[in-house]
């Protein structure tokens, strides 16, 4: 086996299976979608870079993945929480204002500075892009 293949090869195994000598925790925590994001991790050198430097899968994924498909998975994710948050609303203190300024503070927050919120949002703002 080629040097290189070989180096390629303990990159991959210390990857799936970690390392207790060098301290290394495995980026394959389960096999779905941990496997699922190495192939396309590994065929990206960027990503493949990111995985190498900080031993992190979900980190250099985010190299390969869409930016359309992030944006998904964070919209679904903040509503799973805001769903949560709500669910605990009985434990709201009205004379605290701390959660009304943080609440604010989050629908006002910019997406970015050439697209603002598209539909019409419960505050009645329309965005424009």
């Amino acid at each position: 086996m080629r040097k290189k293949n070989l180096e390629n090869l303990q990159h991959v195994l210390v990857w799936r299976y970690g390392s207790k000598s060098d301290s290394i925790k495995p980026v394959i925590v389960s096999q779905n979608p941990d496997l699922k994001m190495l192939g396309p991790v590994l065929s990206n050198p960027g990503a493949r870079t990111v995985l190498m430097m900080r031993n992190n899968l979900r980190e250099a994924y985010q190299q390969v993945e869409s930016k359309s498909a992030r944006f998904e998975t964070a919209s679904v994710n903040a509503r799973q929480e805001a769903e949560t948050a709500m669910s605990q609303i009985i434990g709201y203190d009205p004379d605290d204002t701390t959660l009304l300024e943080i609440g604010a503070n989050c629908a006002t927050t910019p997406i970015n500075s050439t697209t603002r919120w598209s539909p019409t949002c419960s505050h009645g703002r329309r965005a424009t892009t």
